[in-house]
């Protein structure tokens, strides 16, 4: 994608002219992305047990380049800024269910990594941010059924997250629990209550 713009004209004070102007912007840019997913799902012992297996791998690599030149004055104004911007991540999902007498259990694990580099030139002046993150989530919960109009959710999961940013490091450990309890009036009507605790991870 490029672009180039150019105005000409008069700058007035008070219905007064007072000099011409000319500016001159032109922008490029350029980007490229990708992405691939693998899904994977097999029963054992007559469809009573499942485990699924799913990847995926994106990246994006934008390239922006923006000049805007003010040639009105005796000097010439330009700012010039270039911006790199490269992202990348893997998103790994394995779960497990394991149907019991009286529930159904299901444990899972997620690896998630993404790599973030963002690189700006203003001018000649240099700003570079690169953001990193690793997460590892395990999970078990517990689902079934109360007589035959309440069911109900239960599970627990542990996430581990370390990022960077410009190489400095932080750790993060949580423990996040969820519960739900559904109450079936009918086949129309139905009550529920749910608590839930989760961690958002920083948007780009």
């Amino acid at each position: 994608d490029k672009g180039y713009e150019r105005y000409l004209g008069k700058s007035y004070v008070n219905d007064v002219e007072t000099k011409d102007f000319t500016n001159i912007k032109e922008y490029s840019t350029k980007s490229i992305t990708g992405s691939a997913t693998a899904y994977y799902q097999t029963y054992f012992d007559s469809k009573e047990h499942l485990l699924s297996i799913e990847a995926a791998y994106r990246t994006n690599d934008r390239d922006r380049f923006d000049s805007y030149a003010d040639l009105s004055n005796e000097v010439e104004y330009w700012n010039i800024q270039e911006q790199d911007n490269e992202q990348n991540s893997i998103d790994f999902q394995t779960d497990y269910t394991h149907p019991l007498s009286w529930t159904t259990l299901e444990t899972g694990y997620r690896l998630y990594h993404q790599i973030n580099r963002f690189n700006q030139k203003t001018n000649g002046a240099i700003d570079n941010m690169n953001y990193g993150e690793w997460r590892n989530f395990l999970y078990l919960q517990g689902r079934g059924v109360i007589g035959t109009k309440m069911s109900y959710q239960i599970g627990l999961g542990f996430d581990v997250v370390q990022t960077s940013v410009n190489a400095q490091k932080n750790n993060f450990y949580e423990l996040m629990p969820n519960a739900m309890l559904r109450y079936k009036f009918n086949n129309i009507h139905n009550v529920r209550l749910e608590f839930n605790r989760a961690r958002s991870s920083p948007a780009f």
